[in-house]
């Protein structure tokens, strides 16, 4: 199985906490935040179920499937004392928006004088669709349910040195798997470590840097990995507008030779993700536009593996 972000989940990779829409409740307990995104999907990939059902043959994927896609993303919290230390909260924050993972999450924050510490439980970030047998040759494919859940502790701004570090569990099951050779079964384990630190460069921009590595545990040994990725963010603010680039590079290096291609599988990635917001739209506060712009490429030393997404949307956004 491949622990990444689905196509939806890279999307908005960029500035954590970059989709900031002016101000916040600070009379109530109750806060929250709502975006509405439409935009175009385009993919190729051997892997996706959005693209084609029947495959010829074990080459790189050469057309592009379109996806136009329609959602909302929001976040709900409740602070629990007068003072701000302990928060509730449930949905999908602009944090994670912020870094590509667009999933629910049900999760406690408690601010400690040396650290804010955040404990949740993400029940649908590895939760999609999959191949029965992704490998099957001349014959329709068939989709099956990828099941997953995960956890995860973050300790941010520790000792205010701007220095954070995450620590996940995640476990996926497939629900009917399809292919034959067992060294090749997806569902199974991962860990994850990342470590994360900003460095202001100004008073209206910055860069911040990440280095995280994933172990991923398989029921099969050529689905197994470890997987080690750089990501870079430089942000802008001025007046109304901000911006942020962010650039990611990935390798995956698998633990075992693949059965039908006979090499053990190397991937690497890259992707560019632009996102601009427009703050205070029409002279309201809480209300904002952004543009988004990603771009990823996938290459692998098996050609079957390489894939492109390429991801366009705007949006609306509004604060309470």
């Amino acid at each position: 199985m491949e622990f990444k972000s689905s196509y939806l989940k890279w999307v908005v990779l960029g500035l954590q906490g970059f989709v900031m829409s002016g101000v916040q409740a600070a009379e109530s307990r109750w806060q929250g935040e709502l975006s509405f995104n439409v935009g175009y999907i385009s993919v190729k990939d051997n892997l996706s179920t959005k693209t084609d059902q029947s495959i010829a043959n074990y080459a790189a994927p050469n057309d592009h499937d379109g996806i136009d896609f329609a959602g909302g993303l929001g976040q709900i919290s409740y602070r629990l004392d007068d003072d701000n230390r302990h928060r509730l909260y449930f949905g999908t924050s602009r944090a994670d928006i912020a870094i590509g993972t667009l999933a629910l999450e049900l999760g406690y924050q408690w601010q400690q004088d040396w650290a804010l510490v955040d404990i949740s439980f993400l029940p649908t970030v590895l939760s999609q669709e999959a191949w029965q047998n992704p490998y099957l040759l001349n014959q329709n494919r068939q989709e099956t349910d990828q099941k997953g859940h995960a956890f995860r502790l973050q300790l941010k701004n520790i000792g205010d040195s701007r220095l954070s570090l995450e620590l996940g569990y995640g476990d996926t099951e497939i629900e009917d798997e399809g292919i034959m050779q067992p060294s090749l079964h997806r569902s199974g384990d991962a860990w994850l470590v990342r470590g994360q630190y900003m460095q202001p460069l100004s008073r209206s921009n910055g860069l911040i840097s990440a280095l995280a590595w994933l172990n991923y545990d398989a029921q099969g040994q050529a689905a197994s990995y470890q997987r080690y990725e750089l990501r870079m963010t430089y942000f802008h603010h001025i007046n109304q507008h901000q911006f942020a680039l962010t650039g990611a590079y990935g390798f995956q290096d698998y633990d075992a030779v693949h059965p039908i291609f006979l090499k053990t599988r190397e991937q690497q990635d890259g992707r560019l993700f632009l996102a601009y917001e427009y703050q205070n739209l029409w002279g309201v506060d809480a209300l904002s536009a952004n543009l988004l712009l990603g771009y990823q490429l996938g290459n692998a030393n098996l050609d079957f593996y390489d894939n492109e997404q390429i991801f366009t949307s705007i949006g609306l956004g509004w604060q309470f």
